[in-house]
C-alpha cells in the first residue's frame, strides 16, 4: 500500500511538471504541444531516427500512446533527447508491482516508424536514462538541456549521426529542425501525431548568432535559429529533444521557443533555441559506452 501512495504522488508529480505552462517544448499547459507550426511533412524515408517519446497506457486493452518530446536514435539502444523531458519518464521505468486489474499503469516508451512499413510504428520499451549531470531547469533558463535515453533493442538501421562542428562556424549555415510532438489538424483538432496518422514535421532554418538575439537567452549554451528566406514556421510545444540537423549531421537538441501559444500566426517570432551537440560529444561518448 504504502509503495504505490509513493507511485500515485510520482504520477501526479509528473503531470504537474507537464502542465507547468512555461516556454520550453515538451507537452505543457494550455498549449497541449502544439507540433511544428507551418512545417512540411517528412519524405518517406527522410529522418527515420528520429522517434517519439512516449507514455503507453496498459489500460484498456488497447494500448494508448501519448507524446511528449521528440529523440534521436545515435545507437540501435540509445535515443539522444532534451534533459527537461526526464522527469516525465523516471519515475515510471521501474514501477512498484500492483495486482489490481483496474489500475492504469503507464509505460515509458519510444515510438519510430517500421524499417519494413512506413505505416506501421514500432515501441520500444525505455530501460535508462542519463541526465548530463550539471543540467539546470528553472522558469528562466536551461542550463545543459541534454540527456540520453535506453531502450529495448530496435530494429533501426540507419543511425542519427552527431556532428560536433561549433556554433561559431554555422552562422547563416541551413539547418533543418524536427518535431514528433502534438500537432493542430486541419479542422483545428489537436491529437497525438500517431493517432492523427501524420508524419514527422520539418521546418527550414538559419543558424543565427544568439548574443544578437537577447531575448533568446532562456537555454545555456545556445544554437539559434531564424526563418529560411522569411517562411514563418516555428517549433512548439511537444517537440522537444527533436534534432536540429545540418549537413554534417545532428548539431542541435531542440530546447525552446519564445512564443506560449502556437495556433497562431500572431506568435510567429525567432522561432527556436536549441542546446548545441558540439560541447557534449565527449559525454555523449561516454554514457554509451558506460565509462
Amino acid at each position: 500500500m504504502y509503495t504505490s501512495i509513493i507511485f500515485l504522488f510520482k504520477i501526479i508529480f509528473i503531470y504537474a511538471f507537464i502542465a507547468l505552462n512555461i516556454n520550453f517544448l515538451s507537452v505543457s499547459g494550455n498549449s497541449r504541444g502544439l507540433r511544428i507550426f507551418q512545417g512540411r511533412d517528412a519524405k518517406r524515408g527522410e529522418f527515420p531516427y528520429v522517434v517519439a517519446l512516449s507514455l503507453k497506457s496498459s489500460y484498456p486493452e488497447n494500448p494508448i500512446y501519448e507524446s511528449f518530446c521528440t529523440g534521436s536514435i545515435v545507437t540501435p539502444i540509445w535515443v539522444l533527447t532534451a534533459a527537461h523531458c526526464i522527469p516525465t519518464i523516471e519515475p515510471l521505468i521501474n514501477p512498484p508491482h500492483n495486482t489490481s486489474e483496474n489500475i492504469t499503469i503507464l509505460t515509458p516508451v519510444i515510438q519510430y516508424v517500421s524499417p519494413a512499413d512506413d505505416y506501421n510504428w514500432i515501441a520500444s520499451n525505455i530501460i535508462r536514462t542519463i541526465l548530463h549531470p550539471n543540467f539546470k531547469l528553472s522558469l528562466t533558463i536551461d542550463v545543459n538541456d541534454i540527456a540520453l535515453v535506453k531502450v529495448q533493442n530496435t530494429k533501426i538501421k540507419a543511425l542519427g549521426k552527431i556532428s560536433a562542428i561549433p556554433v561559431g562556424t554555422m552562422y547563416g549555415h541551413k539547418v533543418f529542425s524536427l518535431g514528433l510532438g502534438w500537432m493542430q489538424s486541419e479542422s483545428g483538432h489537436i491529437d497525438n501525431v500517431l493517432a492523427l496518422n501524420k508524419p514527422l514535421q520539418v521546418y527550414d532554418a538559419i543558424v543565427v548568432n544568439c548574443a544578437r538575439r537577447p531575448p533568446m537567452s532562456s537555454v545555456s549554451p545556445s544554437l539559434c535559429l531564424a526563418w529560411n528566406c522569411n517562411k514563418p514556421t516555428l517549433s512548439c510545444p511537444g517537440d522537444s529533444g527533436g534534432p536540429v540537423v545540418h549537413p554534417t549531421g545532428i548539431v542541435g537538441i531542440a530546447s525552446a521557443s519564445q512564443i506560449r501559444h502556437c495556433n497562431t500566426t500572431d506568435n510567429l517570432v525567432t522561432p527556436l533555441v536549441a542546446t548545441p551537440v558540439s560541447p557534449y560529444v565527449d559525454w555523449i561518448a561516454m554514457s554509451v559506452r558506460g565509462i
